[in-house]
């Protein structure tokens, strides 16, 4: 549970640490989010494997912002077409739910930090053409980057 997770993280073995985030990350869903509590001390490929579970499953797609400690300019369009993210951030783009949207800014501004230059310019696109306005503030970090 994430007691056990967060004990973990503050005096575990690496592979204590090691071990715990791979066999969460395996089970996939609710359990794997505990692996954002071993983020400072995972290795650059475990933080992206949790992070392209998380944009698969897009049932915890705000999660994303909880992220911490991950290589920026990694994230590829595969990534985003991989399961259901992309269509999960234009339904947001799209509609009338202003929590939704708020959502979708933070998630965007996280994508944007993590997204190549060929990612970030597509994504821009797709989600102009969704709804998001095209000075959006949430499109600042995917713009610098494409």
């Amino acid at each position: 549970d994430i007691l056990i997770a967060r004990m973990v993280a503050a005096s575990g073995s690496e592979a204590a640490l090691t071990q715990m985030a791979d066999t969460l990350i395996a089970e996939g869903g609710k359990p794997a989010l505990f692996v954002l509590h071993l983020m400072p001390r995972l290795d650059s490929r475990r933080k992206r494997v949790l992070i392209r579970l998380i944009l698969k499953e897009t049932t915890y797609l705000g999660m994303i912002n909880l992220a911490e400690g991950i290589d920026a300019d990694w994230l590829e369009w595969d990534d985003l077409t991989n399961g259901q993210a992309l269509a999960a951030l234009r339904s947001a783009a799209g509609g009338k739910d202003d929590a939704a949207r708020r959502g979708l800014d933070d998630v965007l501004e996280t994508i944007g930090f993590l997204a190549t230059a060929t990612t970030a310019a597509k994504l821009i696109d797709d989600m102009v053409e969704a709804g998001v306005p095209p000075a959006a503030p949430s499109l600042g970090l995917l713009r610098l980057n494409a």
